[in-house]
């Protein structure tokens, strides 16, 4: 199986937008600013999550907001975090982006004083993702809908998010221990199969689409539900108890860090990880990664490439 092939399963793509009274709109718009952004689910609340290149700190007026945020300094970024308080904001985009089977939030940028989230999902879900736009676009004032249609691929979306900020790619492997093979979720699963995750959490479940090479047995009963019949297209949902994994995400969650294609695959014994992730946060990810190889020696985690995202 190759890593792209959840994306070759989600034929259509939306793009929201969103204005209003959010974090950081109003000096985005005033110093005519692009930034890329995050957005976290934890249980109940939202966290909206900023990095700025140092170098952009000699500028007066994002030193006086790196001041006001409360940002904090890792090597050569700058990090702020904002806490989206209201309900009916969690409420409208948790339902707009997890309301569907199959949905997965790509991309999150602010641009002007506008929010964009860029979407990917299968058209089976047509119904619910259009159902809850005109449902939310009634609630929240300021969503709207900028684009759908059929997703143009993965690489074509990452063009959106280079105008923003530079991309390295990063791939690495991990060979599963004997014990690993026997404990949830691998024992789950086929012999080869890949998983995206659809959005990044705050929080302890992790939600994934999943691609396998042949159908799950007893999926159901494990927690596979499938969504597009015949396409060996799972969506699945999961605490993290299995430690690898549990470690993986919590390393990086808990730095709030901005990653594109999140992709999990699984072949020949031995677990494929890629990520694109921003150039300037590229030593973050590492130091991260260096933590869990660390930590899981038996798993052999050993970097395989890394180059720029074309």
């Amino acid at each position: 199986m190759d890593l792209n092939d959840v994306d070759r399963a989600l034929d259509m793509r939306i793009i929201y937008s969103l204005t209003g009274n959010l974090p950081v709109a109003e000096f985005t718009k005033r110093i005519s600013i692009n930034l890329q952004s995050g957005l976290h689910f934890g249980e109940k609340s939202l966290e909206i999550s900023f990095f700025i290149p140092e170098e952009l700190a000699s500028n007066r007026e994002i030193s006086i907001f790196l001041a006001q945020s409360n940002a904090t300094k890792e090597g050569n970024v700058y990090f702020s975090n904002f806490g989206m308080a209201t309900e009916d904001l969690y409420n409208g985009l948790k339902e707009v982006v997890d309301g569907s089977k199959t949905t997965i939030l790509d991309n999150m940028y602010l641009s002007k004083g506008t929010y964009y989230l860029s979407c990917r999902f299968h058209s089976s879900d047509l119904y619910t993702v259009t159902k809850n736009v005109l449902k939310y676009s009634r609630l929240m004032e300021g969503l709207s809908v900028q684009y759908l249609g059929p997703n143009p691929g993965l690489n074509t979306i990452l063009e959106d998010v280079k105008k923003v900020t530079r991309l390295k790619q990063i791939k690495w492997e991990a060979k599963l221990p004997d014990y690993a093979k026997k404990s949830f979720p691998f024992s789950a699963l086929p012999d080869q199969w890949v998983f995206e995750s659809r959005y990044m959490t705050t929080g302890e479940g992790v939600s994934e689409i999943v691609k396998t090479n042949e159908k799950i047995r007893n999926a159901e009963e494990n927690g596979f539900k499938e969504t597009v019949p015949g396409l060996n297209l799972y969506e699945f949902k999961f605490g993290l108890k299995e430690p690898f994994l549990k470690g993986f995400f919590s390393y990086l969650y808990d730095k709030k860090m901005i990653r594109f294609c999140r992709i999990f695959g699984y072949d020949n014994g031995a677990l494929h990880i890629s990520s694109l992730v921003p150039e300037v946060l590229v030593d973050n990810y590492m130091a991260s990664m260096s933590k869990i190889a660390d930590e899981f020696p038996d798993w052999q985690v050993s970097l395989t490439e890394v180059f720029d995202a074309v």
